[in-house]
């Protein structure tokens, strides 16, 4: 795409493979624009008086733990495919080895 943008080259939109036609490339923009919108920084940097503002260096930003998100992904990735009878077959073992107190 760059070569036939750059050298003039004219060419349809069947061209471009499917993940740089112009919907997809809206859909992703989008996804940016709504995860800065929706889950923005909102650490407060400190104004440096001899700049008149901040610079953007420096300051600690408390980020996600991208890790545990990566684990809990990994945990519930097939709930729902299988692995819900599964957990729904122990839970019954679990329960019938119990024994009930009389009130």
């Amino acid at each position: 795409m760059y070569d036939a943008a750059t050298s003039g080259e004219a060419f349809n939109e069947t061209d471009i493979p499917m993940m740089a036609r112009p919907p997809h490339i809206r859909h992703c923009v989008d996804l940016l624009r709504q995860a800065l919108m929706c889950r923005p920084d909102l650490t407060i940097e400190e104004k440096n008086d001899e700049l008149g503002g901040v610079t953007g260096f420096g300051t600690a930003h408390q980020c996600y733990d991208w890790e545990e998100l990566v684990s809990w992904t990994r945990k519930w990735q097939d709930w729902g495919r299988g692995e819900k009878a599964e957990h729904k077959k122990s839970s019954n073992e679990h329960a019938s080895s119990h024994h009930h107190h009389s009130e």
